[in-house]
């Protein structure tokens, strides 16, 4: 049992260096945790060594530890990244300037499809894009 227990702690630590896997870094420390109490109380009633069941405990917390770091950090993260794209847009909107913008290019590109025959039937398309002059074009 404490072979196994420190297999699944082990198993557990590589999965918590994900993101997507501290879920799963999670999942394999609660069983290596468990493993390595059940196995060091019997290594004790047994009178036997108790060196890798107390290492599958010590490796399935530190799994449980990180997971549920990583968890908390992907999931602060994913929050922050939501707050601000959601401050972009509302700082976007009520910007006269992009506002002109987007008008400028729905209008071009409404000419654009018209003009060519878009077959989309005049959906936006994208304007050609002037190429900034250079240093020695301005000479």
């Amino acid at each position: 049992m404490g072979v196994a227990a420190l297999v699944l702690g082990i198993l557990g630590i590589l999965c918590s260096f994900t993101g997507i896997g501290s879920p799963i870094g999670i999942l394999f420390g609660i069983p290596a945790l468990v493993l390595g109490i059940v196995a060091r109380k019997r290594a004790r009633t047994e009178n036997a060594p108790s060196g890798l069941a107390t290492a599958g405990m010590v490796v399935g917390i530190v799994s449980l530890a990180f997971g549920a770091l990583v968890a908390a950090a992907c999931a602060a993260c994913g929050a922050w990244v939501k707050e601000m794209n959601t401050e972009m847009q509302q700082q976007n909107q009520s910007n006269p300037r992009v506002k002109q913008g987007f008008e400028e290019f729905n209008r071009a590109a409404a000419a654009a499809g018209q003009a060519e025959g878009d077959p989309r039937g005049g959906k936006p398309a994208l304007p050609d894009v002037k190429k900034p002059a250079s240093e020695d074009d301005r000479k």
